[in-house]
């Protein structure tokens, strides 16, 4: 069973002063502050990223890396899923025993995207004749969220809840691009995107990265910070917007592929590129019925999304599977400081490809 010993972050947010290569280097000096020793002993580094390709019309950015640490680098390509996923592959890698020490990076430069090519970019993942007829994925959320709102008799203005708690969390945060409290009225006087999704309901696109040090189980024993990746599954459906499939269907499937049940789950990280996406993966991960996530979310705010989710933290595509991990990780250490939930000893990540037509879960344990 692999464990992340060490975590590195940066700053999520602007970042002018760098670009993807710097992000990553960044973000293993403040891992090597955990574990010196750790890019020295990597055999192998898992990177998660989407923004490259577009914005240097290149792949190569898994060279740079591979140039500037002498380490052999495998990129990991599913665009919002890609940090969860890259964590998989290291896991598997160090479980097989094909290695025994890898790491993992995510990093994107979100900043320098046009939005037309952000538009580009989340579209990556909704079905080509969408994308034809120029569906945003604001868009498509919209559309669950509107048929959701009338399906269960819930009032839009009930969802600036979910902004206002991802605020408070992400305040006692200090990596989140968003440390601002915010009140339901801001959130409901905010400007429509697609209606019923409002501005201060959407997560921001931003810059950052961060990475961890993977070791194989026998490996881990010499190491103090050790949390166990206990399962991990992904699992590809079709779309909920489409009428064979069922709302938040993959969230479903890879739920039910994995052994731990959801009420032994301590703290939850949940994929909300919108704030609408929490009540999606609550109810798809079973810890409510159907209708019931916004009520679920609000009696077990402080363990869901503690660090502030994708809306406060900002959404860094490749590195956001990451951040999850790095947020229930140090919970799981019990490190988070004012946001720490009491006695957390398992954590659960799900990580969303557009409207949740992959899903990718991970529970991290701090036993075996």
């Amino acid at each position: 069973m692999a464990a992340i010993v060490a975590i590195g972050i940066t700053r999520f947010g602007d970042r002018w002063d760098k670009d993807e290569l710097g992000l990553a280097e960044e973000v293993l000096e403040n891992l090597k502050r955990e574990e010196g020793n750790a890019v020295k002993e990597a055999e192998e580094i898992f990177l998660a990223n989407t923004s490259y390709p577009l914005i240097r019309k290149n792949m190569s950015l898994q060279q740079e890396v591979a140039e500037k640490t002498g380490i052999s680098c495998i990129h990991t390509f599913h665009e919002e899923c890609s940090g969860s996923i890259a964590l998989q592959n290291a896991a598997e890698a160090v479980d097989s025993g094909r290695i025994y020490k890898a790491l993992v990076i995510g990093t994107d430069k979100m900043s320098d995207l046009t939005s037309a090519e952000i538009q580009q970019l989340s579209a990556f993942s909704l079905k080509e004749e969408w994308q034809k007829n120029s569906l945003s994925l604001a868009a498509a959320y919209a559309l669950l969220e509107k048929s959701y709102l009338e399906r269960y008799k819930k009032k839009p203005e009930e969802m600036a809840a979910l902004a206002v708690k991802a605020h408070a969390q992400g305040s006692r945060n200090r990596n989140a691009q968003f440390q601002n409290v915010l009140s339901k009225e801001q959130v409901n006087q905010s400007a429509l995107v697609a209606e019923p999704i409002r501005q201060l309901e959407c997560a921001d696109w931003c810059d950052g990265a961060v990475a961890m040090f993977v070791v194989s189980d026998k490996e881990a024993e010499s190491y103090k910070k050790k949390i166990y990746l206990k399962e991990h599954v992904q699992v590809v459906s079709g779309s909920p917007l489409d009428k064979e499939n069922t709302f938040g269907s993959a969230i479903r499937k890879a739920a039910g592929m994995v052994k731990t049940k959801i009420e032994d789950i301590d703290v939850f990280e949940m994929h909300e590129v919108f704030s609408f996406g929490e009540v999606m993966c609550a109810e798809g991960l079973g810890c409510c019925r159907s209708g019931e996530g916004l009520q679920w979310i609000g009696k077990n705010n402080e363990k869901v999304n503690p660090g502030g989710g994708m809306k406060a933290c900002g959404y860094v595509p490749a590195a956001n599977g990451l951040r999850q991990a790095a947020e229930i990780v140090l919970q799981l250490r019990n490190a988070a400081g004012e946001r720490q939930i009491k006695n957390a000893k398992t954590g659960l990540s799900v990580n969303l490809n557009g409207t949740g037509e992959k899903a990718a879960i991970n529970i991290f344990s701090v036993k075996k």
